[in-house]
């Protein structure tokens, strides 16, 4: 499995990080009263939103490993957690990049999905 390039900023930014539980419950409407609710899975995906500042170049090698390395987010890869610095296997989903003034760096946000273990 690839590993997140070395390459790279190993550490995100603490502004615009956020992460969120697998979702393991399904629920049921009722006639009246509240849903029903129920376990579905015991185990899922955490999603993860976070940002990176980026030069143009760590961009182009980003861009490399995303289009060639993981075929556009198809193939999922090994990080550690951006706070626990765990290892995990997660995947990337619609990574987008915003110039910084002066236009020399980017901020790259990241929507990771972390595999479970």
């Amino acid at each position: 499995m690839p590993s997140w390039p070395s390459e790279l900023p190993q550490y995100v930014l603490v502004d615009g990080y956020q992460e969120a539980p697998p979702e393991l419950l399904a629920e049921t409407e009722m006639d009246a009263g509240p849903p029903a609710s129920r376990r579905r899975f015991t185990v899922g995906e955490t999603t993860i939103a976070c940002r990176l500042a980026i030069t143009t170049a760590e961009k182009a090698a980003f861009e490399a490993f995303f289009r060639d390395t993981l075929k556009g987010g198809a193939i999922p890869f090994d990080w550690v957690h951006p706070v626990s610095r765990a290892p995990v296997s997660m995947q990337l989903r619609r990574p987008r990049y915003t110039p910084e003034p002066g236009g020399a760096t980017f901020i790259l946000a990241l929507e990771l999905r972390v595999q479970p273990a």
